[in-house]
């Protein structure tokens, strides 16, 4: 019973590891997309102004930070996917 409860936990860990880590890739590939296509640009198109450049680096910091949270996130999931709990190494020895 314990050792089946532990293998589900460690595969579920695992997929939701995976999901954060995608979910990380998504935010920066439409961080890149959005840099490339002006950040910012596309709500004033007459000119380059501060509220412009102001929109473009809000979205950008956020963009950023969603995907170095997603990033963290997942890492931890998968880490305790991977590494044995404190119970599972005591029964090992």
């Amino acid at each position: 019973m314990i050792r089946s409860f532990s293998l589900f936990r460690r595969i579920v860990c695992l997929t939701i590891g995976v999901c954060w880590i995608l979910f990380a890739l998504v935010f920066g590939l439409f961080l890149v997309a959005y840099v490339a296509e002006g950040a910012g640009l596309q709500f004033f198109r007459v000119a380059v102004s501060s509220a412009t450049v102001l929109i473009g680096l809000v979205h950008i910091s956020g963009l950023v930070v969603a995907a170095c949270m997603s990033f963290a996130f997942g890492v931890v999931m998968l880490a305790q996917g991977l590494l044995p709990t404190e119970s599972e190494s005591a029964h090992n020895l």
